[in-house]
């Protein structure tokens, strides 16, 4: 393939993981968790190279720390929850850092807080999750400029007990 012909292109290898994860998808929707959770994983070893040969670039810590959210969740649903549980950790991580790197960004903001969101249904534990997503939500919400994302997320937190 591709990436075999041009193994330093980055554009390259981002597209093999992003097809990775899609199949994934189709594995998991179809029922075959171990498949699904193979190229996840195949998924995942890709992004963690890009992001270990380009740190900076927000682009490959994005798509790695949806790598991290799909296995939590795939986790989570076998029942593997210390699994799930280091899995959204690491996404949150990667979620906060870019988070504090683009703080004017609402886009970032939201899927922190999604992000967090998940943490709260795998772990059952509502703080300090739910502080810190209302933390960088509701400035956002006051100027008006959450999308309908952000909106549910924030109706979802302030449901929690």
């Amino acid at each position: 393939g591709l990436v075999e012909q041009d193994p330093a292109n980055t554009g390259f290898r981002r597209d093999l993981s992003v097809s990775y994860n899609k199949l994934a998808d189709l594995a998991r929707a179809a029922g075959d968790v171990p498949e699904a959770d193979r190229l996840y994983r195949q998924s995942l070893t890709i992004r963690e190279g890009l992001v270990e040969q380009d740190p900076a670039n927000t682009g490959f810590r994005r798509d790695l720390s949806i790598s991290y959210e799909r296995l939590a969740d795939l986790a989570r649903a076998a029942g593997q929850r210390d699994d799930a549980t280091a899995q959204i950790s690491a996404a949150v991580e990667i979620r906060t850092v870019l988070q504090q790197r683009g703080p004017r960004q609402v886009d970032l903001a939201e899927e922190l807080a999604a992000t967090l969101a998940q943490q709260i249904s795998i772990t059952g534990q509502t703080e300090p999750s739910r502080a810190d997503a209302l933390g960088v939500l509701e400035p956002f919400e006051r100027q008006q400029l959450l999308t309908s994302k952000g909106t549910a997320v924030l109706e979802w937190l302030r449901k929690l007990p």
